[in-house]
């Protein structure tokens, strides 16, 4: 693969808690992309398995500013919080520890966000994938339902405006969450000043919380699945 040599302004924040065994991968996922971020901001919230020592071993392969913060019981999204407070970059882009970034995710998200200046959060599909150990009948059920999030919006075009999206028919229909986990989210730095940070009181759908929020102030970019 090609090192890449164009720089984007997205803040990549992952939050850690005793991800040792994923978080590897994670980071190389991000080593992998064809852009390089303006910088990887790591907090970690106490973690006892080595996460630490593993992220200060792979991230410093990165092109990037790497910044970790004091490690410090948070909570988990108190944890997401962290990062948000600490990014400098127009954009933050979660990855959390046990999901992967495809390739070009950065540069197709920054390319869509910047098509339209009114856009203020971008989102894709993601693969849902499980340990391969895992067989349930529940679990299958639920990856089926949950796999395809953005479909109870009907036809999506690359920008529209967030409020539209609210006033969706099937907005409310299961699953209630048709955007996804932070990790197909970028964000635009400068609108967590407006809206808020995550509300560290909910234990239950902090994320499309924030979502809805967020919608409600701006365009939506959205990329469909390839």
């Amino acid at each position: 693969m090609a090192i890449p040599s164009k720089e984007v302004p997205v803040s990549v924040c992952i939050p850690v808690y005793n991800g040792a065994l994923h978080i590897r991968d994670a980071i190389q996922s991000i080593l992998n992309q064809t852009v390089i971020p303006q910088e990887i901001i790591v907090s970690d919230s106490g973690s006892s398995d080595g996460s630490e020592n593993i992220v200060r071993e792979e991230a410093c392969k990165a092109q990037a500013t790497l910044i970790i913060l004091p490690t410090k019981t948070r909570g988990m999204v108190a944890n997401w919080n962290s990062t948000i407070r600490a990014a400098s970059g127009k954009y933050v882009k979660f990855l959390f520890q046990d999901d992967l970034l495809h390739s070009t995710c950065l540069e197709e998200m920054v390319k869509v966000a910047e098509s339209d200046k009114r856009i203020g959060l971008v989102f894709s599909p993601r693969d849902l994938f499980v340990e391969p150990s895992v067989e349930d009948d529940w679990i299958t059920r639920w990856l089926q339902q949950h796999q395809n999030l953005s479909a109870g919006f009907g036809n999506l075009k690359i920008s529209q405006p967030g409020s539209l999206l609210l006033r969706s028919p099937d907005l409310l229909e299961q699953p209630l969450n048709k955007i996804g986990e932070p990790t197909a989210v970028l964000v635009r730095r400068d609108l967590f000043d407006k809206v808020g940070l995550f509300n560290e009181n909910m234990r239950q759908l902090v994320d499309m919380e924030m979502w809805v929020r967020l919608m409600a102030t701006s365009h939506v970019g959205y990329i469909p699945a390839a």
